[in-house]
């Protein structure tokens, strides 16, 4: 005769729905689970890219820096420091003063082969600073970057520099100085004028933020090609008068 206080064995438990509800609910989800889990993923992946784009800091300029060497975070925040220094305003009027950085690490094969045989190991085996695939990749990189009409002021060396100018066609990609300074040149301009020798102004002598850039390097401006956007012309005049602190400070 069996107790009738014995426990039920697992196997001898049957859970029932008794509720239509939960019978509806065990129905939808055998039927339609998969929608309801990848419709939850689009959700998620939506909600997540609308806080992020919430949240995104708006910057009043993006600079462009494209030479050959280690962008180190100290270097880069002094660099950000010194440049927020320079900025004339506060361009977007939201109460502060900020740049973004966009930075590219670019060699010419010859700046490659210099900076992989600079320095060796204990074995004598070289170091290498500098990867031939990763060094495409920046460079295409770079290239669809400038042509989106996005970019404004660069600090780029002279390898990059003579890559810009070799595009040109009709219309030049970068701004001639005359232009923005009519014709009294600053010091260091180019010999093509679409550009001045960073380590000329005073800015690269004077201020630590600019001094472990590369002395090949040349501050230019590209020409305005975003005028279609909105607000475009307002950018580019912004970006000018920008551009013209900076080669122009101590004078």
């Amino acid at each position: 005769m069996e107790n009738g206080n014995e426990k039920l064995k697992g196997s001898d438990v049957q859970v029932t729905l008794s509720s239509p509800f939960l019978k509806w609910l065990d129905n939808f989800w055998y039927h339609h689970k998969w929608k309801v889990i990848i419709i939850t993923f689009f959700a998620i992946v939506l909600i997540v890219g609308i806080v992020q784009m919430i949240k995104k800091e708006d910057y009043d300029i993006e600079i462009t820096v494209a030479t050959h060497t280690v962008y180190y975070t100290e270097n880069l925040d002094s660099l950000e420091g010194a440049l927020v220094g320079l900025m004339p305003k506060d361009i977007n009027g939201d109460g502060k003063k900020n740049v973004q950085l966009s930075t590219y690490k670019i060699y010419s094969e010859e700046e490659i082969k210099a900076a992989n045989e600079a320095e060796t190991d204990a074995e004598g085996n070289p170091i290498i600073y500098a990867d031939e695939a990763y060094n495409k990749e920046q460079i295409k990189q770079f290239n669809s970057y400038v042509m989106t009409g996005e970019c404004t002021i660069m600090i780029v060396s002279e390898y990059v520099y003579n890559d810009i100018i070799s595009r040109r066609t009709d219309d030049a990609v970068l701004t001639h100085m005359s232009d923005i300074f009519g014709d009294k040149l600053p010091e260091g301009t180019t010999p093509d004028g679409y550009g001045v020798m960073l380590y000329k102004t005073n800015a690269y002598k004077d201020l630590d933020g600019f001094k472990w850039i590369p002395d090949d390097a040349i501050i230019c401006i590209m020409r305005p090609f975003a005028f279609k956007q909105q607000k475009g012309e307002e950018k580019y005049a912004n970006a000018v008068e920008y551009f013209k602190n900076i080669v122009e400070f101590g004078q």
